[in-house]
């Protein structure tokens, strides 16, 4: 099986975005008078998104409308920072635009929100190898839930059965196997310690971004 189009979740995937996201939120902490929390353990809560990282930070439970108001005052702050601090992962850019000098669909469905993602694509440099960029303003339910990926091959015209979906999380997995596309895991992204990969039920695994490069450009349709 060959495949013409490859979907990807975005940070911890495409784009090592930990720098903005630490410094955003140990801002959050220290204007709301909580502990500094280690940047190694907000670092490993990115990929669960910022309310899992809000509730881990504080010092006291939380209720619901308390973390989406935090949450709020820290997109502010991401926002307005001079710059997302944010990087491709070594060889992600020759990925994508070699996907698409193949004439491979190349897509986006993260669960960042339409105030940051594309910042954060155009700070890396790969928002010109993005046909399609799907944000949670753009669907009711969020991965897990396989309505972004659904919706991206929607929007591209294209088959699940020849479409790849690369996360670094088990919700990126999920969504992959319910909207009935090929599952890859990477296992260089945001993931704690206690958690691995081979857990998840993909199909496939990439260890390192140039293992990466290496398995999409042999599973997809090439010149």
């Amino acid at each position: 099986m060959t495949y013409n189009a490859v979907l990807f979740d975005l940070d911890g995937t495409l784009a090592d975005t930990s720098a903005g996201y630490i410094r955003a939120f140990q801002q959050l902490l220290v204007a709301h008078d909580q502990m500094p929390m280690d940047d190694d353990s907000i670092r490993e809560t990115i990929s669960d998104g910022s309310r899992a990282t809000i509730r881990q930070g504080w010092s006291e439970e939380l209720s619901d409308a308390m973390v989406d108001s935090l949450r709020l005052d820290f997109l502010d702050r991401y926002e307005r920072l001079p710059s997302m601090e944010a990087t491709a992962y070594p060889s992600i850019d020759g990925l994508l635009s070699q996907l698409k000098k193949s004439g491979c669909h190349v897509g986006v469905v993260t669960n960042k929100t339409q105030r940051l993602a594309p910042q954060v694509l155009a700070d890396t440099g790969l928002a010109q190898s993005i046909d399609v960029l799907i944000c949670p303003e753009h669907v009711t339910h969020i991965k897990p839930d396989p309505e972004g990926i659904v919706l991206a091959m929607k929007q591209l015209g294209v088959d699940p059965a020849r479409t790849l979906y690369v996360g670094d999380h088990k919700k990126d997995v999920d969504a992959a196997l319910a909207a009935g596309v090929t599952a890859v895991a990477v296992a260089y992204g945001f993931i704690p310690e206690s958690d691995h990969p081979r857990l998840w039920g993909a199909h496939h695994i990439a260890a390192l971004p140039q293992d990466l490069t290496t398995l999409i450009l042999n599973l997809t349709v090439r010149e």
